[in-house]
């Protein structure tokens, strides 16, 4: 696993080392008390995450990357995403996709080594809304909707030194993440605290609450931005 991970945030350094000249680059480091996605727990216990991007003029391109422990063989989540910004003045339009696979491509589940998602959303000053739909491919075979989406609303406001934000999620994405997978629509709202300790370090405080059978969930993070 040591091996695995070192390799995956070598690839994380490699991607943030190319072309500075004409291509922007990012790179940032987080570890959470517990790995939650849309405001659903992936496992119990900590996982250490990050994230590279390159960016030429609107295109952006990187790789997120999370330590997993599903009790299995996987070791590392490895999700490779390519967007497109459209920046109007302060609305701003993102879309693009993102694929999702553990250990750099060498499985999702036992249909696919990979799954793909299509993302859009739009941002207003501190208000957004985003979709997000997979659609129907080789890894949803066992997937009782065949295609999944997930709506959010979000808001995010800066207040005395401290982040408030808020997401509202509804949709059939997080449906499959109950012990009975159900065809319909479940939802669940996030909210959280974000305080910058350094101009490079920040922590974060976080609630998610689920309706329609989902569970609730705490969790904190201490993020790295050099």
């Amino acid at each position: 696993m040591k091996s695995l991970i070192i390799r995956t945030f070598m690839m994380l350094s490699i991607l943030t080392g190319l072309l500075f000249s004409q291509i922007a680059s990012s790179v940032d480091l987080s570890g959470v008390t517990t790995y939650v996605w849309r405001g659903v727990k992936q496992f119990n216990g900590p996982a250490l995450q990050g994230t590279a991007t390159l960016s030429y003029k609107n295109i952006n391109a990187g790789l997120w990357v999370s330590s997993v422990n599903f009790g299995g063989s996987e070791e590392i989540e490895t999700d490779p995403f390519v967007a497109l910004s459209i920046p109007l003045g302060d609305l701003e339009i993102n879309t693009g996709t993102t694929f999702y696979s553990y250990d750099l491509f060498e499985s999702f589940n036992a249909n696919a080594d990979y799954e793909i998602e299509f993302f859009g959303n739009i941002s207003y000053k501190d208000l957004g809304v985003a979709l997000y739909y997979v659609p129907s491919q080789t890894s949803t075979k066992d997937n009782p909707n065949r295609t999944d989406y997930w709506l959010e609303a979000s808001v995010a406001h800066d207040l005395a030194g401290v982040t408030l934000n808020m997401t509202y999620g509804y949709g059939t994405y997080s449906s499959k993440f109950l012990a009975q997978p159900k065809k319909e629509a479940v939802s669940n709202l996030v909210l959280g605290v974000k305080k910058n300790l350094t101009e490079n370090y920040a922590l974060s405080w976080n609630f998610s609450k689920g309706f329609n059978g989902m569970e609730k969930v705490f969790w904190m993070g201490i993020y790295f931005h050099p």
